[in-house]
């Protein structure tokens, strides 16, 4: 620190003042405006009524100029306690000093007039002109240097960083002008408030405002023994919005405001986005209201209802978790209950196409990895080995962000993982053109910019950090602000980028989950529209069974809306033993509205005999009971028995009713018939199960009664086969007849499920060890099945024989589904074509 000695400043500023004069006849109206700074001891300041005194616009007027003495005199007057009678100054033969200062004589004060040393209050100042005054707090030798900013006005937006460069006077001239050097290690004050900011070796520091408005900034510098180093500087900080803050804001009023119902198949998304704007904004007039939220649920409900598209699954999961709650447990408005996730799991499990499409494939992993992670590992495994196709730029970015996005959760914990995302993030960032947007279609290359922004959000990449030719992806997204700045170029954009700009500000939060993670949200099961009491949902095996709560009506199939109270029901269906129980809503339930599910399976007299499962419970012997005529005394005769066993045959042929859940509308109808009037099928306890995956079991099972039930003597090798499973005899066959073996020495594994190929590969292995035909057509061409290259090439043989005969046809877009799980509704389809190819 630079010693100054007081008698030296009061020497040269009584030197080089000089007494203003005016000449006659000069203008003595004009009007100047100056702005002074007052601080104390290292403070700014507070004026009469406790305002700062940072920088306050002084008006002078009546002469033709003005120096520094008439600035002081205006300020006190309006501004000091005391008014002009806290400040003096007088003439002397060195020129015009000042002797009182803001009420204070030591004569230990200061002033500078635009960043340079004033000589003497005489000083002539111009219009808008910036004055410094202080009062030393050191009144010896070793007094503070004066200090200043690099501005004294400044603008600023919220959560964008404002640098600004603070130095002090280290030295003189030789003429005596100040020399200014950076003066770093100063803390940062904000409206009178000392901070932890401080300034860095080149004396400048970086202050980010979270709010908008007025902000005086100071600084203070002290050495070890707390002696105050510099005077207090001043700057005055107008705070502004941060644009993009402002676009976040009106984007989210719009569609606060917008019918829910026009935004279509995008509702769940806008939800996800609202309700993440909700975590940044909770105080906001434009979040949704309850009331939104329950409308948005429905709508997202009733279009997801039916739809067997991963898309459209994936994103209502999402939309539902967000909205806080359960997508396994929701109800339509048609009372009918859906497992959403269970549902895409399925998909998933079969490798649905729409599942790995590249543009599908990082929504559904978002989606399951918050619900259910059974299936992460594939999907992760399906992305890296597809990277080839989304990380191609050709089309755009589109596929290439969210893909990011969805992997960035393992980033950390995968090395394959990060190892891709690195690569993607410097192919993203190659698209950047200089006016900052990801490149793309024209007119869209704001969603594309809003995709890549949320990319990059999920790794804590600061977009605003993202540059080129100093244009970042925040800059080009806002440079495609609509005139009304509540959107972009187009809908899609605006989404896109409504979409980025929260995930933006949401990875620049420490403590907040990444960008659709709703993880921590509650996972309530969703009320049933229209129901004023407890929803009561009967599920009833078999599904057309009547229910019956006496003296009141269904609301819908099997449904009821009840208050509280003790009911009796009836469930009833012809050829199954009625039902009859008892069950209470307490005034819990009734508050609550959540679903009470009550499930019922009714028994029938006799089941179908086995052909893959057992039917707990029941038995395929009919016993029946016939009580003598009471007045005859009649006995029941043989030939009376054998009409009774006759009249049971008959009752066991197939008929529409026989399973619940097989309508003669249904393409596997007569295959069903077929297999069951030939005993090679039965139900299992739930009906037929035509949707079940047929087992390794159930197939050795059906094969054994179609070749006749031969009795085998045969040792059974399997620990996972029991002599009394009523598999055991028919796997023993199996493998003695070099029809399906184990999977390993002593495992059979009976559950595991057949796929087509294997269902293939043991037809022929059948036809082969029972002396049938097994030629194969010439004409016959596997290449025509889309997905032929699939086949194992141990089944490829097996494949064209049971095609050439017509046994087995594509699944659906002339697929032949060789890895797909053979379902009892195809096992039975094909059982039927087989027997009837080798009768």
């Amino acid at each position: 620190m630079r010693r100054k000695i007081l008698s030296l400043v009061l020497v040269l500023v009584m030197i080089i003042s000089a007494v203003p004069s005016f000449a006659e006849g000069e203008d003595i109206n004009s009007k100047i405006t100056v702005y002074v700074s007052m601080s104390v001891h290292g403070e700014i300041a507070n004026d009469k009524d406790g305002n700062a005194m940072a920088y306050v616009p002084i008006t002078l007027e009546g002469k033709s100029e003005y120096n520094i003495d008439d600035a002081f005199l205006a300020m006190h007057k309006k501004h000091y306690p005391d008014g002009e009678n806290g400040y003096a100054s007088s003439e002397s033969e060195l020129g015009l000093g000042v002797n009182m200062l803001w009420g204070d004589t030591s004569f230990y004060f200061g002033y500078y007039v635009n960043g340079s040393m004033a000589f003497s209050a005489g000083d002539i100042l111009s219009d808008n002109s910036y004055i410094d005054a202080f009062i030393y707090k050191n009144q010896n030798s070793d007094m503070e240097a004066y200090s200043k900013f690099d501005v004294q006005n400044a603008k600023a937006f919220t959560d964008k960083p404002l640098e600004v460069a603070l130095s002090y006077v280290s030295g003189y001239d030789d003429i005596g002008n100040s020399i200014f050097s950076p003066c770093d290690n100063a803390k940062i004050v904000i409206n009178g408030e000392e901070t932890e900011i401080l300034t860095d070796e080149n004396g400048k520091a970086n202050i980010t405002f979270n709010e908008k408005g007025k902000y005086i900034i100071s600084a203070s510098k002290k050495n070890d023994e707390s002696v105050l180093l510099i005077t207090a500087p001043c700057m005055i900080v107008e705070v502004k919005q941060n644009p993009a803050i402002s676009v976040i804001h009106n984007i989210a009023k719009y569609y606060k405001k917008m019918d829910f119902k026009d935004a279509s198949s995008n509702l769940p998304w806008i939800v996800c986005d609202m309700l993440t704007y909700e975590k940044l904004f909770p105080e906001s007039n434009n979040i949704l209201s309850d009331e939104d939220k329950k409308e948005c649920l429905s709508l997202i409900i009733e279009d997801v209802a039916k739809s067997q598209r991963p898309g459209d699954m994936a994103k209502a999961i999402l939309a539902i978790r967000a909205l806080g709650y359960d997508a396994t447990n929701i109800y339509t408005k048609d009372f009918e209950k859906i497992d959403l996730v269970s549902r895409l799991n399925a998909l998933v499990e079969n490798q649905d196409d729409g599942v790995t499409n590249m543009y599908t494939l990082p929504y559904v992993m978002i989606a399951l990895s918050q619900t259910d992670n059974t299936f992460i590992d594939f999907l992760i495994d399906t992305a890296l080995n597809t990277k080839e196709s989304w990380q191609n730029v050709d089309s755009g970015t589109d596929a290439l962000t969210p893909m990011i996005f969805a992997l960035s959760k393992y980033y950390n914990e995968n090395e394959s993982v990060k190892e891709v995302i690195d690569e993607t993030v410097e192919i993203l960032k190659k698209e950047q053109r200089e006016d900052g947007l990801i490149d793309g279609f024209e007119g869209y290359e704001g969603a594309s910019t809003g995709l890549a922004i949320c990319a990059l959000s999920s790794l804590k990449i600061n977009s605003e950090e993202v540059e080129n030719n100093d244009k970042s992806l925040i800059d080009g997204l806002l440079s495609t602000q609509n005139k009304d700045k509540n959107g972009f170029a187009n809908a899609f954009a605006t989404e896109q980028g409504f979409r980025g700009l929260v995930s933006w500000r949401l990875s620049l939060l420490d403590d907040a989950n990444a960008m659709y993670d709703f993880s921590n949200n509650p996972m309530k099961e969703v009320n049933i529209p229209g129901i004023k009491n407890c929803p009561v949902i009967f599920k009833v095996n078999p599904e057309n069974a009547q229910v019956k709560i006496e003296g009141i009506n269904e609301v819908s199939k099997n449904t009821f809306d009840l208050l509280e109270g003790e009911y009796t029901y009836t469930v009833s269906s012809l050829r199954y033993v009625t039902k009859t129980d008892k069950f209470i809503i307490t005034s819990d339930d009734v508050t609550s509205r959540l679903p009470k599910n009550i499930s019922v399976e009714l028994t029938r007299e006799y089941h179908g005999g086995g052909g893959g499962g057992s039917s707990k419970g029941s038995s395929n012997k009919v016993t029946v009971t016939v009580k003598p005529d009471a007045e005859n005394k009649e006995e029941v005769t043989e030939e009376k028995e054998a009409l009774i066993k006759e009249e049971n045959k008959e009752e066991k042929l197939f008929t529409k009713d026989t399973f619940y859940d097989v309508n003669e509308s249904d393409w596997y109808y007569d295959a069903v018939e077929y297999v069951y009037n030939n005993k090679f099928f039965g139900g299992t306890d739930k009906g037929f199960e035509p949707n079940l995956s047929m087992t390794r079991a159930m197939l050795v099972t059906v094969l054994h009664r179609l070749a006749q039930l031969p009795e085998e003597e045969a040792e059974n090798p399997f620990k996972d086969v029991d002599d009394s499973k009523w598999y055991a005899k028919s796997v023993k066959w199996a493998l003695k007849n070099e029809i399906v073996s184990g999977i390993s020495n002593s495992e059979f594994a009976p559950d595991l499920n057949i796929t087509r190929e294997q269902l293939a590969l043991i037809l022929y292995r059948f036809v082969q060890n029972n002396g049938y035909d097994i030629s194969i057509s010439d004409n016959v061409n596997i290449a025509e099945y889309k997905d032929s290259n699939t086949i194992s090439d141990y089944a490829l043989d097996a494949v064209k024989y049971v095609v050439s005969k017509g046994i087995v046809t594509g699944r659906g877009e002339n697929m032949i589904a060789p890895k797909e799980n053979a379902t009892r509704a195809e096992v039975a389809t094909i059982i039927m074509r087989f027997n009837e190819v080798i009768k």
